[in-house]
């Protein structure tokens, strides 16, 4: 795909998942959702922009576009994409036990929702994404941004609603 496409993609696809974790609703249902339903539908939505950052990785290694053509460096920066797949797959475990079960389970939730947003932190951080398009930068690291910004929500969310402390 070209660069102005895919940019244009990304932030069109970006922009619908933002919007759908916040406007989380039952259909055809004017019964509210409850926090723990918005914090699996956004524990959805972290995995979902993951998934895109780790794709759009693999695709830019495969065109061939610098620094990417390098399939070890490409393997690193996958590396960050895997341990925010990891920890998520965890919380989602406990998260999908119910909010009673996983009431207990504070700590752990913590511990993965830090492990996600230090992961995206990093990746971010270490400025190995390397992306020398200035408008390919930006949309790469606030998709990743989006998925440190999304578990603080989902976190400060599970906090309100007791689940987590």
């Amino acid at each position: 795909m070209h660069e102005p496409r895919r940019s244009m993609t990304l932030t069109a696809v970006l922009g619908t998942v933002l919007l759908a974790a916040a406007c989380a609703h039952r259909i055809g249902s004017q019964v509210p959702v409850t926090p723990y339903e918005q914090a699996m539908s956004t524990n959805a939505v972290i995995a979902a922009v993951n998934n895109s950052v780790g794709a759009g990785l693999v695709a830019l290694n495969e065109l061939g576009v610098a620094p990417f053509k390098d399939v070890e460096r490409t393997r690193s920066l996958l590396d960050y994409t895997y341990r925010i797949a990891a920890a998520d797959k965890q919380l989602t475990t406990i998260l999908a036990l119910g909010a009673d079960k996983a009431q207990p389970r504070g700590a752990e939730i913590k511990q993965y929702t830090d492990a996600i947003a230090a992961a995206a932190q990093e990746l971010v951080n270490t400025g190995v994404l390397g992306v020398k398009n200035p408008r390919t930068q930006r949309n790469v690291d606030t998709e990743v941004q989006t998925i440190a910004i999304l578990v603080g929500d989902l976190y400060s969310t599970l906090v309100a609603a007791g689940i987590a402390h």
